[in-house]
């Protein structure tokens, strides 16, 4: 092991442009490290952040349409494609066909999300919306899918999903807020927000 002494007398037998050269690598060296520490903080957001950045984006772009496979919740986490809907047969549903039984078996994630799990988030913001499942023509519908408050929410109960899926406490929980401990709130507000 290097003490302080020993590099102290390595760095007294080198020549000024070695000097140079080696601080020079040192410095690149600690650039990369420092890259690398970046991007992996990067890598780390979790499933629910990306997913609610796209929700959020989606709801206030008005990009956000229940009805169509590219614009809804799952299409929009999905990167505004439709290829989810192939996992099973009516949208609305959670039972995955055959062509989703075979990517949950094989372990597939999709925008870090399980087949089944998508289906779980999709059901969840069309319920929420207020559409009878599955999704068919002659089934029950809002009026104004693209209305604010339909999609609100959806988004509502969706974030209800997302948060179960990773594991964290319900943010759209407020049921704190009426909790007591001897007739006084067990929590003041800023504790709870």
């Amino acid at each position: 092991m290097l003490t302080a002494e020993s590099v102290y007398q390595i760095a007294k037998e080198l020549s000024d442009k070695e000097m140079v050269l080696i601080h020079k690598r040192i410095t690149a060296d600690v650039n990369l490290y420092q890259s690398i520490k970046k991007r992996k903080q990067s890598i780390r957001m979790s499933n629910f952040e990306k997913s609610i950045t796209k929700l959020y984006r989606a709801f206030h772009n008005g990009t956000l349409h229940p009805e169509c496979a590219c614009q809804c919740a799952v299409g929009n986490i999905c990167d505004n494609k439709d290829f989810w809907k192939h996992l099973s047969d009516d949208h609305g549903s959670i039972k995955l066909n055959y062509v989703g039984q075979v990517n949950e078996k094989l372990g597939k994630r999709f925008n870090g999300y399980s087949p089944s799990e998508l289906l779980h988030i999709e059901q969840a913001f069309l319920q929420g919306c207020g559409y009878q499942l599955p999704l068919k023509h002659n089934h029950f519908k809002p009026h104004n899918p693209t209305d604010k408050t339909v999609q609100f929410e959806g988004l509502c109960a969706v974030i209800t999903v997302l948060c179960k899926l990773d594991g964290i406490q319900d943010i759209t929980d407020y049921s704190r807020l009426f909790e007591t401990d001897n007739n006084r709130p067990a929590y003041s507000l800023d504790l709870i927000f």
